[in-house]
């Protein structure tokens, strides 16, 4: 695992997890620094408030976030999905002026983070500290060794090895669980920093991240961070022959390393040799930050000491400073609210500081060389307030094709707990004393009708196979919508938009997919071309009534779907079509239609967004490319594919070696994923299926077919029909399943906290409350008050219905019936199917509630 290592020719995020600071304005000594880490399973991204402010924004699984500046004392933690009002969990943390924390979520039982303290006291230059904590819930203990040698013994859930003070230099880890390998940690320790492993994940899955940061220097210390921007081999830096930093390959940065003040003789170094590239003085003044930066080529190698300008940094400022490091050329960069970054900066030149106001910038990158200019859409990057980013313009040459790049590096000195995009608009409410008085008034509360399920998204529940843990039967796709193409017909990379306002919507399918790119809002229209997953498409509105050539409505009844929702209901995502706008690599356009299903919409604020709310285009206006030279699929041979369905997401179908539910579990094949399907059992109950995993190798073997869908030519088809094509194979059950030994382990099962279980809604009027009591009777005591909209696990009811028991924030209670709604895996349900409590002994007086 490297500091960091491009990835994307288009965008790579850098996050060096500063808590050093640079001036004696942005030290504030009576706040605590707390980090967040989301290891959890099957969870989805994240947003983290402190004390109502929102803090961290769309935190995705095994992603982690900058130090935090919170006041010392006890601060109220709430976590809720990326983008949504629902509450996943609350707690309360001790922000310790003196020691900095690093909270972990890893697991469902409880929900909750676990605090860790930092240790980011002063070590001698050519020295880092390394620190690892075991966070895989129900995962056995482990064993850690270096070059055979046992370092960490018998390492469990929730426990972490101590600091260890190592030579900054390269490390390779193996991670054991009684002598047998399950994980390898290829990292190298740099200079004057802290490094954090976690290991999380699942048993038979772990992962490791690591967070960087900077230990506090002693004395008068300056900053320097650095920088290997240029077309070169991996080199070593060293600072008076003190290694500081080794192995940095292109793009590698490092964070803003606190060293004492003075000159240094700093010297490049080609990677494990004493060869010597290029030597110079470094002068280091005290509170001064500096970026240096490696540019240029092996054959002729520049390096350039830039000031960092911090005097415009606070918690409500973002502040960026560009680096053109292209030899012979000249960029630009905007973000897509008119901010300008950089503007005609040649070759080895720092743009001037820009500060501006926190936000989810999209931008673009006009670049020039010899002569010839290209505009490059840049990904979506969260700037947050209070951080310092250095965004190094390079030239990546890994691909057959040189390409310009960003590397985003940012240095967290002001981050405070309302920094993030955002925030100002999701302050939330805090716990408080009680009132002296209930809020709640019978009469403000109307007695809601229960909400029924629409009818395309009712489905029988099937009994739960022995094959595929915590199932139940979800939604199926829609059968006539087939967007999901091959990697294979299309690779450009993904290319968000360039710098324009509006909503926007990002492709969401398995790595290496396409999303196709329609002439009409329907299944069956041309396809003009195709985006690859994770490509942000501008929406221009979504699908409307159908004009004649007059612009006259071709049916006079017409109604938009979105008039008849009820309060709060937004249009099915299946049912929805939407124009876009997909701006292509080579400078084209395509304007076309795709499916909602496919996508995930935000509004121009990058807040998650709702259908209903984005104008319509008339069905009949087509779709255009312009200007580009991206094609159209390509005939391909006939294929017959299952794509995976009727489970929950973050839980996996089992490949197994024999068509039977007692077969061999060979690997675990995610929620819509497509793969080939060889042939059927005689039973026709069985598929045998050939699937390359992501991460490489290949496994055969027996699916269920109650879970896939059977496609041939990417089209649903039944096997009848198969059979009439010709097509069907039957395979003998005696053929077993294989997984070759460079495939990945399987991935544990997850489970599910809202699987199974009775959920109750709270349907009253917005901003009313309703009471928890501790006995099931209008004058019992009132333990809390819930507010509208809140949802909360049902345990049980009364004999007569009346009364519901929950909890809420720690107490146990009864609610009354009357003002929920409840479902069971997402369908709603008649209360006498809940289960009685016996004990409990109902008033039926209920004027209260």
């Amino acid at each position: 695992m490297r500091i960091n290592r491009i990835k994307s020719i288009i965008v790579l995020l850098i996050a060096a997890l500063t808590v050093g600071v640079f001036s004696a304005s942005a030290q504030q000594d009576d706040d605590g620094l707390l980090r967040f880490v989301h290891a959890i399973p099957g969870v989805g991204a994240v947003d983290v408030y402190i004390d109502g402010d929102l803090s961290v924004i769309d935190l995705g699984y095994g992603r982690t976030s900058n130090y935090i500046r919170a006041e010392a004392g006890v601060r109220q933690i709430i976590v809720r999905p990326a983008g949504l009002t629902t509450e996943l969990w609350r707690q309360q943390v001790n922000a310790d002026a003196e020691t900095p924390k690093t909270l972990i979520a890893s697991g469902i039982d409880p929900l909750e983070f676990a605090a860790f303290e930092d240790d980011l006291s002063a070590i001698e230059p050519g020295v880092s500290r390394l620190r690892i904590i075991h966070a895989i819930q129900g995962g056995p203990a482990v064993n850690i060794t270096f070059e055979d040698q046992e370092v960490v013994s018998g390492l469990t859930y929730g426990g972490n090895s101590g600091g260890f003070d190592l030579q900054a230099e390269r490390y390779l880890f193996n991670i054991n669980v009684d002598g047998d390998e399950i994980a390898t940690v290829d990292t190298t320790l740099i200079s004057s920093t802290s490094q954090l492993m976690v290991i999380y994940g699942t048993p038979n899955a772990p992962q490791i991240v690591i967070l960087t940061a900077p230990t506090t220097g002693a004395g008068d210390v300056g900053f320097v961070r650095v920088a290997h921007t240029a077309d070169a081999p991996p080199v070593d830096l060293y600072a008076d022959d003190v290694l500081i930093a080794a192995r940095l390959g292109f793009g590698d940065v490092t964070e803003h390393l606190q060293l004492p003040a003075g000159a240094f003789e700093v010297e490049l170094r080609q990677a494990g040799t004493a060869e010597s590239l290029l030597s110079a003085t470094l002068e280091i003044e005290a509170g001064v930050a500096l970026t240096l930066a490696a540019m240029g080529s092996a054959d002729d190698l520049v390096v350039n000491v830039f000031e960092d300008d911090l005097t415009a940094l606070d918690g409500g400022t973002s502040v960026v400073s560009v680096i053109n490091t292209i030899p012979d050329s000249e960029v630009s960069i905007s973000l897509n609210d008119g901010t300008v970054l950089a503007d005609a900066l040649d070759f080895n030149s720092a743009g001037d500081a820009v500060a501006f106001d926190p936000t989810r910038g999209i931008g673009s990158l006009d670049f020039t060389l010899d002569g010839q200019s290209q505009q490059v859409a840049l990904g979506q990057f969260d700037f947050y307030g209070g951080v310092y980013v250095n965004a190094f313009v390079v030239l990546d040459t890994s691909g057959p094709f040189p390409q310009p790049a960003v590397v985003f590096a940012q240095t967290a000195l002001a981050q405070m707990t309302a920094s993030a995009p955002g925030a100002a608009r999701a302050v939330v409410a805090q716990d408080e004393e009680p009132p002296a008085e209930v809020v709640e008034e019978v009469e403000e509360v109307e007695e809601p009708e229960v909400i029924e399920e629409p009818e395309e998204v009712v489905e029988e529940v099937v009994e739960e196979p022995e094959e595929v843990v915590e199932e139940v039967t979800e939604v199926e796709e829609p059968q006539e919508v087939t967007e999901v193409t091959e990697a294979s017909e299309v690779t450009q990379a993904p290319t968000p938009v360039p710098a324009q306002t509006g909503p926007t919507a990002r492709i969401q399918l398995n790595p290496g997919a396409n999303l196709n790119l329609r002439q009409y809002p329907n299944a069956d229209a041309f396809v003009l071309g195709q985006a690859p997953s994770g490509t942000t498409l501008l929406i221009n509105g979504r699908e409307g009534a159908e004009l004649d050539i007059d612009g006259e409505l071709v049916d006079e009844d017409y109604v938009d779907p979105a008039e008849l929702l009820e309060e709060n209901q937004d249009l099915n995502q299946s049912e929805t079509w939407l124009n876009v706008t997909y701006n292509t690599p080579d400078g084209g356009q395509i304007t076309a239609w795709i499916n909602a299903q496919f996508v995930l919409v935000r509004d121009e604020r990058g807040n998650l967004g709702a259908l209903r709310d984005l104008p319509t285009v008339p069905a009949s206006q087509p779709g255009e490319a312009v200007n580009t030279s991206v094609q159209p699929p390509s005939a391909t041979a006939p294929s017959v594919t299952v794509r995976i369905v009727n489970l929950n997401p973050g839980v996996n179908l089992n490949v197994r070696r024999t068509p039977e539910v007692a077969g061999e579990i060979l690997f675990g094949i995610p929620l819509g994923t497509v793969t080939p399907l060889e042939g059927v059992d005689e039973s026709r109950e069985w598929g045998f299926i050939r699937f390359q995993p992501t991460q490489g190798g290949l496994v055969t073997g027996w699916i269920n077919l109650q879970f896939a869908d059977v496609q041939f030519n990417d089209r649903p088809i039944t096997l009848e029909g198969l059979e009439e094509l010709d097509r069907l194979v039957i395979i003998e059950e005696t053929r077993r399943g294989e997984i070759s030994a460079d495939a990945p382990p399987a991935p544990a099962p997850t489970v599910d906290p809202t699987r199974n279980v009775y959920i109750a809604t709270v349907q009253i009027n917005p901003g009313a409350n309703l009471n928890l009591r501790r006995n099931p009777n209008a004058q019992a005591e009132v333990l809390a008050q819930i507010p509208s909209q809140s949802q909360v696990f049902i345990d049980g009811r009364t004999a007569d219905e009346l009364w519901l028991q929950t909890n809420y924030e720690g107490a146990q209670g009864w609610i009354a019936s009357a003002f929920v709604t409840v479902t069971f895996n997402g369908i709603a349900v008649n209360l006498e199917e809940i289960p009685v409590i016996e004990t409990a002994t109902p008033d039926t007086d209920e004027d209260d509630e």
